[in-house]
């Protein structure tokens, strides 16, 4: 099975930001496209995760060759994308808070469909690289949010994009997955 697991701000809802749905821990990027990764646009999900430097015009793009992708392809599916985010109480740490089941992921950064146009406080538009089915995401309540992600050799880094290997860390995410199914 590929898996992505793709680091970002914690939010609440992942709805967009507002009073009750406040980013923290993001990235170092002042436009958050995360906050709607669990905004329901017809029936899909438009998910984004800053990917690592190389690849692309901007300088940006997630290496699809690690999930099995042909050379040069632009976007690969059938993919587990698992969010994970620092738990804003400190000494929790990184934790998993939600999943995309069959997921496309793609290479390079795409603006969010036009009929869906968002924008930031700064009227930037809004990118994504990560799609899937409504039926395929979950995003945890906040009581729910426990598994944690630890660090460390063969486990996620600095960078926001940790192509998962089998281990500990996989076979615990999946377990979260088909218990809460």
């Amino acid at each position: 099975m590929r898996m992505l697991v793709c680091h970002v701000g914690w939010m609440p809802k992942y709805q967009g930001g507002g009073a009750d749905d406040e980013i923290s821990g993001g990235g170092n990027n002042p436009v958050y496209h995360e906050i709607y990764n669990f905004k329901r646009y017809r029936g899909q999900f438009y998910g984004f995760v800053q990917p690592a430097t190389g690849g692309n015009a901007n300088g940006r793009a997630i290496n699809l060759d690690r999930l099995g992708g042909p050379k040069g392809t632009e976007s690969v599916d059938k993919v587990l994308v698992v969010w994970t985010a620092l738990h804003p109480r400190p000494g929790v740490g990184v934790v998993v808070v939600g999943w995309y089941k069959d997921a496309t992921v793609r290479r390079s950064m795409v603006k969010l469909p036009r009929s869906m146009d968002r924008f930031d406080q700064k009227g930037k538009r809004i990118y994504n690289n990560v799609t899937c089915r409504e039926r395929d995401a979950t995003l945890l309540p906040l009581s729910k949010r426990t598994l944690p992600v630890p660090r460390g050799k063969g486990l996620p880094g600095q960078c926001h994009v940790w192509f998962a290997i089998p281990g500990k860390l996989s076979q615990s995410i999946l377990a979260l997955i088909q218990s809460y199914a």
